[in-house]
């Protein structure tokens, strides 16, 4: 596998027009990834700290970035714990959450690139038997999203059992 040669930060529009942190990786063999920190429109307390992308991109830079350079970016375990490393928190307070996220997923895409294979082989490996991503169908929406609604954010159902991803989604949508 290929080192990290380069992470490049910038600030972004996610799709609801927020500024958010979009990050680039590349490899010593050219390997690149982009990724881009989704954000939602409600957060519990529990969840990761996501900070001003202005500020998250400051404190990447100076903090993630030189811990990167230099990893191997087929190592998707050694690139999160560099950046957890670099952030020293629990809930991504320092670096913030979405600067994280988005060089994370940057750096898996890259690996996926210089393998020429699709991400979710480089991260998973090659779905075999009944070994499959099971989708999931928000039955009841409910939290911040609705009106007068349940406490719990979301209810979801699964497709368990189902014999092919295709049926999977077709019987998923069949419940929302």
């Amino acid at each position: 596998m290929t080192r990290i040669t380069s992470v490049s930060l910038r600030r972004v529009l996610d799709s609801r027009g927020n500024p958010t942190v979009e990050a680039d990786v590349l490899t010593e063999s050219g390997g690149f990834g982009r990724g881009a920190a989704p954000s939602g429109a409600s957060t519990g307390e529990y969840e990761a700290i996501e900070l001003p992308a202005s500020e998250a991109i400051a404190k990447a830079r100076e903090h993630a970035v030189p811990r990167l350079e230099g990893l191997y970016a087929g190592d998707q375990r050694a690139v999160d714990n560099a950046l957890r490393a670099a952030d020293g928190t629990d809930d991504f307070s320092a670096i913030g959450a979405n600067s994280a996220v988005a060089i994370s997923m940057a750096a898996a895409k890259a690996a996926a690139d210089v393998l020429g294979a699709p991400l979710y082989q480089h991260l998973g490996g090659a779905f075999r038997g009944d070994n499959f991503p099971v989708p999931l169908g928000n039955v009841v929406g409910g939290g911040e999203h609705a009106k007068e609604a349940t406490h719990i954010q979301e209810f979801l159902a699964a497709p368990v059992g189902a014999p092919s991803v295709s049926e999977a989604v077709f019987a998923t949508a069949a419940w929302t």
